[in-house]
């Protein structure tokens, strides 16, 4: 599969597969969190539900795949922006590795019109977008970057559009009308209203774009990255240029920058910073000037290769023209003297512009930025995306610089979320929207991947109503997020681009959701998901989850069963047998894991993080022995993570099964037991069709498909009392494993039967 894109590199992930293994090829799926930050040791509201779902749950997500070009990337690149000054939003989706007889790559960016009536025309295959347009040669990988702007002062926003390969930026202004066009519109033959070209062949001349006012003329200007241009004899140091937008640029006008300098040039230090890769502007000091950031996520920090680093160049200090570069000759920690190349003699220096760098190689600190006011202060926040996908890294990051005034910014702390690397690698995009019309702004979270290697992950989207404020840290693992948007199909890298828009214009924020990586018919063709609003759902609360320390953890849970049921002394003599014929006893689940400490003497250990010493080695042993439990066999070297919260679903299952009650079925013998059932043809797939009294538990979700055995079981014989919600995949309780355990234990009394 491919990397996103703007990696500017091509990598493969290992296509790891597991005898255990299920596939994650499930609905999207939303997990709501509302609840009030000031406690987090008080139970919390949630609200969850699934898209596929019709109670209460909002619109069904529509699902668009690209078309007729294999591998083109489809959803890369999301924007919005009012083209046609109609009001509506109209969304843009790019296709950079888009094919046509030109060439591979020519890449293709798509506009789709807002209108009453978006829903559905997006979910009509058959509908086609308002505007299309080609790039021009093979290679030029139009779309690679897009920003909306008004860089001509009509007050209608222009599209501004990236082809790196072309070393070409295309600006097409936007009118009240355009003419009508079923084809693509080939960028050869119709003249964008506006084409500023780079100087160097391989500078990827547009890889990155932003639009801002930087001189305070009220025009917006054009902010373009060239992350490849040399400088000073060094490759890829990377540039920056500003180009001021004008009311008196003609149309068809060409601006080539061998011939016309840009009006500000910012550049990097040394070899291989990739300055200008990302690209963010926000007013961060409240001087009501525009500042900007720029992401170097491949610069080399000291030692740390590939760390990554993003600039803060303050308004202020850049309303002349200058040609400005970085230094690293003062550096000090988190701070970074800019210096000024005057084009003028009397041009005085910029100086104690701040650079913030990560501390570990191939962080990729800098992969994704954007701004916004994240605690209604009036003041622009930064938010800085951590993305170390190359990196055996616990987890991605995200960081939020709060802006203040007159801030010295170089003083200031970042706060941090973060999520354990096997849950989700956070960091693949960032933006800012205020999903639930609270005033607030909200933090979005792009996570398109698990760790390197692992593709059963499913890409998420999440979403954070308040953020905490005084540097603390957000733990995905301890504090949920408030919105939590699930991909349909593993391996799709669902979230690697995120806009939010309103185009229906009724009212509610809408989200578009890009997973490049999709497979369509055995093709990978990209695709998007268009989630109308509200995204934030209405009504009562429909259940609480209780605080982390509540929970039950996998090592504990074993330890209490064990105790609970008599599971080693009710099967001594297996256990004995086995522990003296140990290679027999355990030459199947020696095939099946990948821990390479396993040991079956002197010392029986068979996951790598459960020690003889820990307290519950003998009960997960013992569990393992007996095949209660196993470890995580997607993983590397099969842990068995003891402290890792144990779901509902899978207590329930290991409960029901390690009992006797409900004996487990693979796929082919439950569709057979279904069959037998009703008495129809087992070659019909009845699975699908299995009906809970949960609004949370669909079998059309393919990793669900097992799941309503056990709850409808449960429900009928009244070990359980969950009304409307079971919350299959939320961490179970202390609270209640000891109603189930009390109920089970009854249930055993009364038909006479023991595990």
């Amino acid at each position: 599969m491919q990397l996103p894109f703007f990696c500017l590199m091509l990598l493969r992930h290992r296509q790891n597969s597991s005898f255990l293994a299920v596939a994650l090829i499930g609905a999207v799926t939303f997990s709501v969190l509302q609840y009030p930050l000031s406690a987090f040791a008080d139970s919390k509201p949630f609200y969850t539900y699934s898209l596929s779902s019709k109670s209460n749950a909002p619109q069904a997500a529509i699902q668009k795949f690209g078309r007729d070009s294999a591998n083109s990337q489809f959803g890369a690149v999301l924007a919005k922006g009012d083209f046609n000054s109609d009001g509506y939003d109209d969304l843009v989706i790019t296709s950079p590795y888009f094919s046509t007889d030109k060439g591979k790559n020519v890449g293709k960016i798509e506009i789709y019109f807002g209108k009453k009536s978006f829903s559905t025309l997006f979910a009509d295959s058959a509908s086609k977008p308002d505007l299309t347009y080609l790039g021009v040669t093979g290679g030029g990988e139009l779309g690679t970057s897009f920003v909306s702007g008004d860089v001509n002062g009509d007050s209608i926003d222009d599209l501004i559009m990236g082809a790196p390969g072309e070393r070409a930026v295309y600006v097409v202004y936007g009118r009240r009308s355009f003419s009508p066009s079923n084809e693509p519109i080939d960028l050869f033959a119709f003249r964008a209203d506006w084409t500023i070209r780079g100087r160097g062949e391989d500078e990827q001349f547009g890889f990155a774009l932003d639009s801002a006012d930087m001189n305070g003329d009220k025009i917006s200007d054009l902010i373009i990255g060239a992350p490849f241009a040399p400088q000073g004899g060094m490759k890829r140091v990377g540039k920056v240029h500003v180009i001021f937008g004008k009311k008196d640029i003609a149309r068809s006008t060409t601006y080539p920058l061998d011939s016309v300098s840009s009006d500000l040039i910012f550049t990097g230090n040394t070899l291989d910073d990739r300055f200008g890769i990302t690209l963010a502007h926000g007013d961060f000091d409240a001087d009501k000037k525009t500042d900007l950031a720029v992401g170097s996520y491949m610069a080399t920090n000291y030692a740390a290769k590939q760390a990554g680093t993003v600039t803060i160049l303050l308004g202020k200090k850049l309303t002349m023209k200058s040609v400005v570069r970085v230094s690293s000759e003062s550096v000090r920690s988190d701070n970074l003297d800019i210096h000024v190349d005057p084009i003028s003699p009397d041009q005085d220096a910029i100086k104690n512009d701040t650079l913030f760098t990560a501390d570990h190689s191939f962080d990729w600190f800098g992969y994704s930025l954007t701004a916004g006011d994240l605690n209604s202060d009036g003041i622009d926040d930064l938010v800085i995306g951590s993305f170390p996908y190359l990196k055996n890294k616990s987890q991605g990051e995200i960081y939020v610089l709060w802006g203040r005034a007159n801030a010295i910014l170089q003083h200031a702390k970042l706060s941090r979320v973060y999520a354990p690397r096997e849950e989700s690698l956070i960091g693949g995009a960032v933006s800012v929207s205020d999903l639930n019309h609270d005033g607030t702004q909200d933090l979005i979270i792009g996570s398109p991947t698990g760790a390197p290697g692992n593709t059963s992950k499913l890409g998420r989207v999440y979403a954070l109503s308040f953020f905490p404020r005084n540097n603390k840290a957000w733990d995905f693992s301890k504090i949920p997020a408030d919105l939590t948007i699930q991909g349909r199909n593993s391996n799709d890298w669902f979230g690697n681009s995120i806009v939010v828009g309103d185009f229906d214009n009724d009212g509610n924020r809408d989200m578009v959701v890009g997973a490049p990586n999709t497979q369509n018919n055995l093709i990978t063709t990209g695709s998007v998901e268009y989630i109308p609003g509200p995204l934030f759902p209405l009504g009562e609360v429909s259940y609480t989850v209780s605080p982390p320390s509540a929970f039950v953890r996998r090592g504990s849970f074993m330890v209490q069963i064990m105790k609970s049921f008599h599971f080693d002394t009710k099967n001594k003599d297996f256990i004995d047998s086995c522990m003296a014929q140990l290679e027999f006893c355990f030459y199947q689940f020696s095939s099946q894991t990948s821990f390479s400490g396993l040991t079956l003497s002197p010392t029986l250990q068979l996951y790598p993080d459960v020690k003889s010493s820990d307290p519950y080695y003998s009960a997960v042993t013992v569990g393992t022995i007996l095949g209660i439990v196993r470890g995580f066999t997607d993983e590397p070297q099969t842990p068995f993570h003891p402290q890792q919260p144990i779901t509902r679903i899978q207590a329930l299952k290991i409960l029901l099964t390690s009992t006797g009650i409900l004996p487990w079925k693979d796929y082919y013998e439950l569709q057979k037991e279904l069959a037998d059932t009703v008495s129809v043809d087992s070659g019909k797939n009845l699975i699908a069709s299995q009906k809970t009294p949960y609004q949370d538990i669909s079998a059309r979700i393919p990793h669900m498909w097992w799941y309503p055995r056990y709850v409808n079981f449960a429900f009928l014989s009244g070990l359980i009392d969950d009304t409307v919600f079971f919350q299959p995949d939320s961490p179970l309780t202390q609270k209640d494993f000891e109603a189930w355990t009390a109920s089970i234990q009854t249930y055993l009394a009364r038909h006479e039967t023991s595990p």
